[in-house]
């Protein structure tokens, strides 16, 4: 049986800094909620899994319509 690797978690300042948001945004659980934000609680701390974060970012990406223009 094979094990993945462990996921990389990183704190809230790096996931910001990835996200680019301000990192008071990321630790407002009603924000979170609100964008379906993926995130691990630790004790008392959040932490954001780095492979989640670009799927999540990934699935937000907006597709352009036929009639766009480039």
């Amino acid at each position: 049986m094979s094990r993945s690797a462990p996921p990389e978690l990183v704190d809230k300042l790096e996931a910001s800094r990835v996200l680019k948001v301000p990192p008071r945004r990321l630790g407002s659980s009603a924000w979170r909620r609100h964008f379906g934000l993926p995130a691990i609680r630790v004790g008392g701390s959040i932490r954001f899994d780095l492979a989640e974060l670009r799927l999540w970012l990934e699935s937000r990406r907006e597709k352009p319509d036929k009639g766009d223009v480039a």
